[in-house]
């Protein structure tokens, strides 16, 4: 049985060491992988590799690489875990640089892992500092647990194994793992921040999307759904704004809440003739004839703009914004206007 410690590391030359040295009373396979986003490196990876540990190292996405940071934390500590599972570990605990571990832990995980039939072991987490201890998933047998989320990440279940039906957990009251940084750490908030914002961003086109493509694909239920968690984000793009409202009035059951989603578009962008197109439909279904006409008459004096959106409708723009207008004068009884249109 082969049990691998893995760590990830910014510029921690100060605190390295004493980390290594818990480490290494669990197992000789310890990995550290240096992740400082922008920073000029310190001698953290140096002090590593001269103590025979497994190094690597993770850098942020291009889009972040000046940042002084890690952009994703989760996807370092999963390249520690990849560089673990390639050394053939059995099982892999995570620890950061400023954890301890207390005398003899080092063996009670060692015998933990090798008896155990579950597939992780939850450690009380003890820290000082705030007063108090907390229960983390913290050894995993391999291949049963991936981290997701770029700050405040969290270790969540997977398996390759078709025939497992869910994963088992132990709790180890006797495995500790103190969390000891040199004082207060300063700086985390202000990069947590920076990271959650960033995603955020991410959050909105995914949420978007999830809308879009729920509804070309007629699953309406979900269009509405993350139409509505969009709309929810209040720094979404306007044009991604404007095609959820309309295609949430067409999505619409009642005909009052479709003309006011409409509304919302038009208020949001009053230079484009879809929701005019939509709500002036919408008006001849309620029977509001003069209304659909006024609409619809609006619609056609708004120019065909020189540089249309991705989410731009042609049709709109040509026959459909006449046979709207012909549509409302027929409904309203002026065959003539109908026609002459």
């Amino acid at each position: 049985m082969k049990i691998a410690v893995c760590l990830i590391a910014g510029n921690e030359e100060k605190l390295i060491s004493r980390a290594l040295d818990s480490a290494f009373t669990v197992t000789d396979t310890v990995v550290v992988v240096r992740a400082i986003g922008g920073q000029a490196p310190d001698a953290t990876l140096d002090i590593a590799r001269a103590r025979g540990c497994i190094v690597g190292e993770y850098r942020n996405s291009p889009a972040n690489a000046a940042w002084p940071f890690v952009d994703d934390f989760a996807s370092a500590r999963n390249e520690s875990f990849r560089l673990a599972l390639d050394a053939g570990a059995d099982w892999l605990m995570w620890m950061d640089c400023d954890d301890t571990l207390p005398d003899g832990t080092g063996e009670t995980i060692r015998k933990a892992c090798l008896e155990t039939t579950e597939d992780w072991i939850l450690a009380e987490y003890i820290l000082p500092l705030h007063g108090k201890s907390v229960w983390r998933e913290r050894l995993f047998r391999a291949g049963t647990a991936a981290w997701f989320y770029g700050c405040h990440e969290k270790c969540v279940p997977v398996s390759t194994d078709p025939d497992k039906e869910s994963l088992k957990v132990r709790i180890r009251h006797d495995i500790r793992v103190v969390h000891e940084p040199l004082g207060e750490k300063t700086g985390s908030q202000e990069r947590n921040l920076n990271i959650l914002l960033a995603r955020y961003r991410e959050a909105q086109h995914l949420a978007f999307y999830l809308h879009y493509e729920h509804y070309l694909l007629g699953k309406r239920e979900e269009a509405v759904r993350y139409g509505l968690e969009a709309l929810r984000m209040q720094d979404l793009d306007g044009v991604y704004r404007y095609e959820v409202l309309i295609n949430l009035a067409l999505l619409a059951e009642k005909n009052e809440h479709a003309q006011d989603l409409c509304g919302r578009a038009i208020k949001l962008c009053k230079h484009r003739r879809e929701a005019f197109n939509i709500l002036s439909q919408l008006q001849m279904d309620a029977g509001q004839h003069a209304e659909a006409i006024a609409t619809a008459e609006a619609a056609l004096a708004i120019p065909c703009p020189r540089v249309p959106e991705w989410t731009h409708r042609p049709d709109c723009y040509g026959w459909k914004g006449y046979a709207t207008l012909a549509w409302a004068h027929r409904l309203a009884g002026a065959e003539a206007q109908a026609a002459e249109i």
